[in-house]
């Protein structure tokens, strides 16, 4: 087994990996010192947890405390390669705090950031995940010039880059990704003929 270490007065967040889910008690929460198998694919969702409770249809529900984000220098503590999957977002951790992320790069495969409304402050610390080979952010405040910098996500398969703030042009760097498969345009400002262009310039990627 692996041991996951977490603040032990608090709740920062839930984990998942195949068959941690139990019926009886709901997610597992991150807190304190978690077991999780060997070789098991992680999945860390940031957000203080204040309340847990079972639903009509005998799932599970949590509470969370947006008045109080989760600081992320919880991670030093982590094993670097012990998170294969992070979500981060809807103003559940400190924005400032994302520098902090760079410690799971050896690990980390698949990164959401979701509903955060957050700046291109973020997107250096982003851009050293160079093991991530799934992306997808949305309801964020991210720059066409600043996006540039994930030109360093040379392993991306997938990258959902679902900005209302983005257009075409600046999705531009993603023909520069040789393993990607999709690019995902929900949200962004963009023409017919842009997003033609767009697959003309990346045959071979669902682009869309």
């Amino acid at each position: 087994m692996r041991v996951l270490t977490f603040p032990k007065d608090e709740v920062i967040g839930t984990l998942e990996w195949n068959g941690s889910w139990n019926d009886e008690s709901g997610p597992v929460l991150a807190r304190g010192m978690v077991e999780a198998p060997d070789g098991a694919e992680v999945a860390l969702t940031i957000a203080r947890v204040v309340g847990l409770e079972r639903t009509h249809d005998g799932g599970w529900t949590y509470g969370g405390d947006a008045n109080n984000p989760v600081d992320l220098a919880f991670l030093k503590a982590l094993d670097p390669s012990c998170v294969y999957s992070l979500t981060l977002g809807h103003g559940n951790f400190i924005e400032s705090s994302i520098r902090h992320v760079a410690h799971l790069a050896p690990g980390l495969r698949r990164l959401y950031i979701v509903w955060g409304g957050l700046s291109d402050a973020v997107l250096p610390h982003v851009a050293k995940l160079t093991g991530l080979t799934y992306l997808q952010t949305f309801g964020n405040q991210f720059s066409d010039v600043a996006v540039q910098q994930l030109a360093a996500l040379q392993n991306l398969e997938m990258l959902y880059l679902e900005e209302e703030t983005l257009t075409a042009a600046g999705l531009s760097f993603a023909s520069g990704l040789p393993k990607l498969k999709r690019l995902g345009l929900d949200d962004v400002q963009a023409t017919e003929d842009e997003i033609e262009q767009l697959r003309s310039a990346m045959p071979g990627v669902r682009v869309g």
